[in-house]
């Protein structure tokens, strides 16, 4: 996969970290129009989570933009031959970017083990802590890392000029960390995933429904998947000589994951405005058809068009909020009267 080019992947980088990042954006408005439409209900902690995971990954967007605007993207030796100055400027830019992007793909995670918890560990909280440990070991982990990013060159300065005088740890050790880091997330995308759609599936409810809210859970598949083609590029790290082109498919999967993250935390939590949504999109069509009907007859008077079964807008909305008002305060909008504890909690 060439990324955007041999030559130059500005253009690649740029386009694929802000597409990602505004779906990103686009799913957390969503999720919190949902909460908008639920007079009265209280944000929760994962809510609070995701709209910092979300100002991280906007961050880095923003960050790897100046970069690219500075020449990231290109050779290294092509820009030192245009411009040294602004190449040295940019060199440190990078690294830093890259030890960022540590981060991009671990503080997503922390909102989605929230809702875990909030939504099934209910009977017992062993389950919830065995969830958060699992998160804790990869957040000390890149936490290491991130400290070893910077302190394993003597002067530290030698970490993004390679041809400074001093000394480095072996770049091997550094690397090895990044493969464990890549496919311990890898495994936790998989966890995070599977065991919500294996609780929902013990519900009793509604076929066609279950199965509607296995596939808003599941979503975090893709990003175990992502997390695996991400550990291919981690190599690219050793490429001291040319950081600037390098590390690019490595910065285009890291914004592919955190994205993937935080829309499969965010999709299971706007069911309310898709439903009013889907609402107002099929009262749209079968007015269309009726309307079509109609005409084709000879032209029938719109007025007398049937009534909506559901009565007007207005009154929809208002039994649907009061319908989830209804809920208990333990229980998620998502799965609306079925409740969470009749699943057993081993």
């Amino acid at each position: 996969m060439a990324y955007g080019g041999d030559h130059d992947r500005r253009a690649f980088a740029i386009t694929i970290n802000w597409v990602f990042t505004c779906i990103s954006l686009c799913t957390v408005t969503l999720r919190f129009a949902s909460r908008r439409l639920l007079e009265g209900s209280r944000l929760e902690i994962d809510d609070g989570m995701i709209v910092f995971a979300m100002l991280v990954v906007l961050a880095r967007t923003i960050w790897l933009s100046v970069n690219v605007s500075m020449g990231f993207g290109r050779h290294l030796t092509d820009l030192l031959k245009e411009d040294p100055a602004n190449a040295l400027r940019l060199s440190p830019s990078s690294y830093g970017l890259t030890v960022l992007s540590l981060w991009t793909f671990v503080i997503p995670k922390i909102p989605v083990v929230a809702l875990l918890t909030r939504l099934f560990v209910i009977s017992t909280k062993r389950l919830g802590r065995i969830l958060w440990t699992m998160l804790a070991v990869l957040i000390v982990w890149n936490s290491i890392m991130t400290v070893i990013a910077f302190a394993k060159c003597d002067p530290v300065r030698k970490n993004w000029q390679p041809a400074l005088p001093g000394t480095c740890l072996n770049p091997k050790i550094y690397l090895y960390m990044g493969y464990f880091s890549g496919a311990y997330s890898a495994f936790l995308d998989f966890v995070y995933a599977i065991y919500p759609m294996v609780k929902v599936w013990q519900l009793q409810m509604e076929q066609s429904r279950k199965t509607l809210i296995v596939l808003s859970f599941s979503l975090g598949i893709p990003a175990g998947i992502v997390s695996i083609v991400k550990i291919t590029t981690i190599a690219s790290l050793l490429e001291a000589g040319d950081p600037t082109f390098a590390t690019v498919p490595l910065e285009v999967w890291n914004v592919v994951e955190s994205s993937a993250l935080i829309i499969a935390a965010n999709v299971p939590m706007t069911k309310p405005i898709m439903s009013l949504a889907f609402s107002r999109l099929k009262r749209f069509t079968s007015y269309i058809s009726s309307f079509a009907s109609r005409d084709s007859q000879g032209g029938s008077k719109l007025s007398t068009l049937p009534s909506n079964p559901s009565g007007s807008g207005s009154k929809r909305m208002s039994a649907l909020r009061q319908g989830w008002q209804r809920q208990d305060s333990r229980e998620d909008f998502l799965l609306e009267d079925t409740r969470l504890t009749s699943v057993v909690t081993k």
